[in-house]
């Protein structure tokens, strides 16, 4: 087939536009016919969604309103039936309480206060009333139960503690009452004696008290029997309530029982589903709607399908509102049918579809005419533009191999002058583009040659086309001699862990289309075999039309950039673990002083001959356990010091390990001199470091064998060991036979979570390095896989010892020599307040309380004007969200410069703590603190 009958087969450009025309009428047309008809429509749909929406509105109000008239005449009903009940055990107890008054009288000259008791209990344990249901009941104003009918086993002890099925205490507020009132009413909740005890029964009790022995003489009644035939009542009433339509009132129980529906009164024995049984399971789901709603404080509203009371055999929409009666396990509930106003909207419809028809009928005879004129202008404008179009086919088919712009005075119509025009400025933009591209490609091979990092570019294939001086440096191939050779062997690169090659970047990005990253393992290995840390990725080079032409590889090395921050992590790790330590230790040491305090309290009321005595020593015992754990904790705390004191080293490490080999196969050696210096430092945290170190001797050595701990006096450690740390030393080694530590682990052995291990968290020995270099030390290791491993520690010495004086721990079974003193006690924590008051009462100091330092400068100011000044100050250090006591400290001494304060805190690490004085306080208290502790420090701080 010739070229002249191809182009004899294509579309003309005229007729295109023409036929283009007539569809764009036609669907404008169109378009504009089908607007008009969905906006007609949309229209019809908002007043439709309005109508149901006033009828629906309008319908639910009705409902609610009739529910909630039921529910108001429910409550009053209920209202008097309670007042009702209240008046009649009132008189009761007034009954009881006159029996009471005249057999005192009676008999208070003749026979004794016991006689006369018995005899009060005597007759009002005979009596009931209420068909034996109801009793009397006496209980003494200090708890103990006197008379208790129902439940014998009452009488003689104290049930001041007694709590109904709510956990409310309902003797201490019958107590609490009688102090106030003299008489009164106290609701409970107590299963019934016939029913099931997994039911809780709302109790009203009247109480009075009997002032000649200082009882409490009371009855009660269950409310729920005084309701039941309340209830019935009231059923029937409702069953007959009607209103609008079909509206009627149904009543459910909470747990699906039927009582009434549609004017029919149910026995309350089956569920609803169960009397509308043709639908049980839609019943069912409906039922739970109901159930979901009545649990609301103020009701709802539910939307199901039911069928209609007048057409049984349609199902319709319908709405209900539910309201529930927690007290009697009640929903009340009234619905309405919402479909009742479609018939309205049916005619609104069939109007509106009559109007669209004639509509559509005016609107085609409008286009038929428009297409029309549209095809004689038409006509008219081609007979003009077939010239003008001649010029431009012209110019378009030698444009690719001249620069022959197009004449402008041939042109006719001004819109295709101004194209014209540009078409020739396209034709000097391409003159100057053609430049532009060989300078832009002399500067980007000056750019690539000078950038700061490594750059290689490929072609399609893989071969590298040009290399910087920066990929020179690194791959160690020079640009001449790595030019057009594959890509492959130029930039080696391994992954760090695997050591293993990392896929070809060439074909990810020739396969992914896009810049690809190799990770942070990526190891660059030069010609020469050096080994580089490098950042790199991979771009596609893509001409015009995105397709791929080559690869750009940009790389730089960050070898060192990797070693800076490893040892930035490494400092990171041990900080993170250092915050979390000190807020756990903090809030465990509030609680271990409320266990302390409790115990001594306990101590104080047992004797030690008593059987529980021994449990609450034990009970102390493991405290002190606990208070050394979170010793541990506080290591980590950051910016914690240790709390130095004068330690005798050679009695800690003797006892350390030797409690911590007790029941292993590891035999201690000891080498420590008798003239061994004593060290300046915290003995709980040196006492650890050494429990750490003999633990980890004994898992190296699992078959047994020998630990051997030498000690020596040292003055100025050699450079080799510290450079910075001048003075007196005494140096420990502890030294075992076990499996020894790989060289390529020594120098991560002391990182947080590092651990040869299986079973270990990695802390250990971070915490050892933690703890000496907090007491100014140094702690190195050596160690020989098979031979085993040495642990060398150099702590400052403490030369001028003076020997301590043995505390003498009191016994907490006899009460403490009564004090006397005002002392204010300012912690957040409530149980810290109150173990702190029973220790302070037990010696027979006054006291009192602030949260935070706010309220104790102005609860301190305020006693002072009030004539009974505080003699001492305790102040919790952390107040979180508050003034705490380092803040606090200093106000108060501004105001009161004589004022006695103590430090008290869990954060026994703290600085203030440590140095207490240089804050302004007279002393200090760590938490966990006992008894002991709080009176040594107060009487201590009375006498200065």
């Amino acid at each position: 087939m010739s070229k002249k009958t191809i182009m004899k087969q294509k579309i003309n450009f005229i007729k295109s536009i023409k036929l283009w025309g007539v569809f764009l009428l036609i669907a404008l047309a169109g378009i504009i016919i089908s607007l008009d008809i969905v906006d007609s429509y949309r229209d019809f749909n908002i007043r439709a969604k309005k109508m149901r929406a006033d009828y629906v509105t309008q319908q639910k109000q009705m409902i609610k309103q009739e529910v909630h008239r039921i529910v108001d005449m429910i409550n009053h009903v209920r209202t008097q039936s309670e007042i009702s009940a209240k008046g009649t055990i009132k008189k009761k107890v007034y009954d009881a309480y006159e029996i009471a008054q005249n057999i005192y009288d009676k008999f208070r000259d003749t026979k004794s206060k016991d006689e006369i008791q018995e005899i009060i209990t005597t007759v009002l344990g005979s009596i009931r009333f209420d068909n034996s249901q109801g009793y009397y009941f006496i209980t003494s104003l200090s708890g103990r139960n006197i008379l208790h009918q129902l439940i014998p086993s009452f009488e003689g002890i104290n049930i001041i503690n007694l709590q109904d099925s709510k956990g409310n205490y309902v003797v201490k507020e019958e107590l609490k009452l009688l102090r106030e009132k003299g008489e009164g009413f106290v609701t409970s909740y107590w299963p019934k004696p016939d029913s099931d005890l997994k039911n809780d029964f709302r109790r009203i009790a009247f109480i009075k008290l009997f002032k000649p022995y200082n009882w409490s003489i009371g009855a009660g009644v269950y409310v729920d029997d005084v309701e039941e035939q309340i209830k019935s009542d009231l059923l029937a009433t409702i069953s007959r309530i009607r209103f609008g339509k079909e509206g009627y009132i149904f009543i459910n129980r909470l747990n699906g029982d039927a009582l009434v529906s549609n004017g029919i009164l149910f026995s309350g024995t089956k569920k609803l589903w169960e009397v509308f049984n043709k639908h049980p399971e839609q019943m069912k789901d409906i039922f739970k709607k109901e159930y979901n709603a009545a649990l609301k404080p103020e009701g709802d509203y539910i939307y199901y399908s039911h069928i209609k009371l007048t057409n049984p055999d349609k199902v319709s929409p319908k709405a209900s509102f539910i309201y529930g009666i927690p007290d009697w396990q009640w929903l009340v509930g009234a619905g309405v049918y919402l479909d009742d106003v479609e018939n309205n909207i049916a005619l609104v419809r069939s109007e509106l579809n009559s109007q669209l028809k004639a509509k559509m009928f005016y609107f085609i005879i409008i286009a038929v005419g428009i297409v029309a004129l549209f095809l004689f202008l038409f006509n008219l404008l081609t007979r003009r533009l077939k010239n003008d179009f001649s010029l431009f086919i012209s110019f378009l088919n030698r444009a690719a191999f001249s620069n022959e712009p197009i004449d402008l005075d041939m042109v006719r119509f001004v819109e295709f002058e101004q194209m014209a025009k540009n078409a020739n400025k396209m034709l000097q933009d391409k003159i100057h583009a053609q430049q532009e591209l060989q300078n832009e490609r002399e500067q980007l091979s000056i750019t690539i040659h000078s950038i700061g990092d490594g750059v290689i570019t490929t072609d399609k294939s893989g071969r590298v086309e040009i290399v910087n001086m920066v990929a020179e440096k690194l791959t160690g191939w020079k640009a001449e001699e790595a030019k057009g050779t594959y890509l492959t062997e130029v930039f080696n690169i391994i992954d760090e862990n695997t050591r293993e090659a990392v896929p070809d970047p060439l074909s990810r990005v020739l396969v992914e289309g896009r810049i690809v990253g190799f990770g942070n393992h990526a190891i660059l290995i030069s010609k020469d075999g050096t080994e580089y840390n490098i950042a790199d990725s991979a771009t596609p080079i893509t001409d015009i039309n995105g397709n791929i032409r080559g690869v750009v590889l940009v790389f730089r090395d960050v070898t060192e950039q990797l070693k800076t921050e490893a040892e930035l992590l490494k400092s990171k790790k041990l900080e993170s673990v250092g915050v979390l330590a000190g807020g756990i230790a903090h809030d465990f040491n509030n609680i271990l002083t409320a266990l302390f305090g409790n115990i001594d309290m306990a101590k104080l009321k047992t004797s030690p001959d008593h059987p529980a005595y021994t449990y609450l020593e034990t009970a102390n015992q493991a405290l002190e356990r606990a208070t050394d754990l979170t010793k541990q904790l506080l290591t980590f705390a950051k910016g914690g010091d240790p709390i130095l004191g004068t330690v005798d080293l050679k009695a800690v490490v003797q006892t350390t390990v030797r409690f911590n080999l007790s029941g292993s196969n590891v035999k201690a050696h000891f080498n420590l001199p008798d003239n061994l210096w004593h060290v300046k430092a915290d003995k709980g945290q040196i006492s650890h470091v050494i429990t750490n170190l003999t633990v980890n001797a004994i898992h190296a050595m699992p078959e047994g064998g020998n630990l051997y701990i030498d000690a020596e006096n040292t003055g100025n450690l050699d450079e080799m060991v510290s450079s910075h740390l001048s003075g007196d030393f005494v140096r420990l080694c502890i030294r075992d036979e076990g499996v020894g530590i790989l060289p390529k682990h020594i120098e991560k052995i002391f990182d947080p979570y590092f651990s040869t291990k299986q079973t270990g968290g990695g802390l250990g020995l971070a915490k050892v390095h933690s703890i000496i270099t907090k007491h100014n030390g140094h702690v190195s290791v050596d160690s020989t896989p098979g031979v085993g491993t040495t642990f060398t520690l150099y702590l400052p010495a403490e030369k001028s010892y003076r020997k301590e004086i043995t505390t003498i721990h009191p016994d907490l079974t006899e009460k403490p020599e009564s004090l006397s003193g005002h002392v204010l006690v300012m912690d957040d924590q409530e149980i810290v307040r109150n173990v702190a008051a029973a220790m302070l009462d037990s010696c027979g100091y006054t006291f009192d309380f602030a949260v935070d330092g706010k309220e104790a400068i102005e609860k301190y100011i305020s006693a002072a004007k009030s004539g009974n000044p505080f003699d001492i100050v305790i102040m919790d250090l952390t107040i979180p969200g508050g003034m705490g006591g380092k803040e606090a400290v200093k106000e108060l001494l501004a105001i009161a410069p004589g004022a006695k304060i103590i430090v008290s805190s869990g954060y026994s690490t703290d600085p203030v703590m440590a140095n207490y004085t240089d804050y302004g306080f007279r002393g200090r208290l760590v938490k966990p603190f006992q008894t002991e502790d709080l009176i040594k420090e107060l009487s201590r701080i009375m006498q200065t």
